[in-house]
């Protein structure tokens, strides 16, 4: 991804604070993501990866390069529990977000590079 600039500022649960190197509209989205590297991956020939964490939508320009955004609501598809059997227990803790994953990794070859969709100061922004 191409940063063109970063987050400065968490000013509440749902407003940060853009310094982007390229101009920015409001009402544009811009996706956040953390740049990893580590010894494992520079063997390998692989500076860093980065890794998506969310997206935001751009409000107003603050300052000159510095840019409010928001975090906004995407649905989630969740599964009421009582569908998923008859188990009483199981009707009493509300709904369950079904996972599915597409395909099986071979845990030996797995490198353990942690990564979360926490939004921090410092992460890169790319439009």
């Amino acid at each position: 991804m191409d940063s063109i600039g970063k987050i400065i500022a968490i000013l509440n649960e749902n407003q940060v604070l853009i310094r982007s190197d390229e101009p920015l509209v409001a009402g544009e989205e811009v996706a956040v993501f953390d740049r990893i590297s580590t010894e494992p991956l520079s063997v390998s020939g692989i500076p860093y990866l980065d890794f998506p964490k969310g997206r935001l939508k751009i409000t107003s320009l603050q300052h000159p390069g510095v840019y409010l955004a928001n975090r906004f609501v995407v649905s989630t598809e969740r599964v009421p529990r009582s569908s998923l059997g008859s188990n009483a227990f199981l009707s009493l803790l509300g709904e369950q977000e079904i996972k599915s994953y597409s395909a099986k990794f071979d845990e030996a070859a797995n490198m353990q590079i942690a990564t979360d969709r926490t939004i921090r100061v410092d992460d890169h922004v790319s439009k």
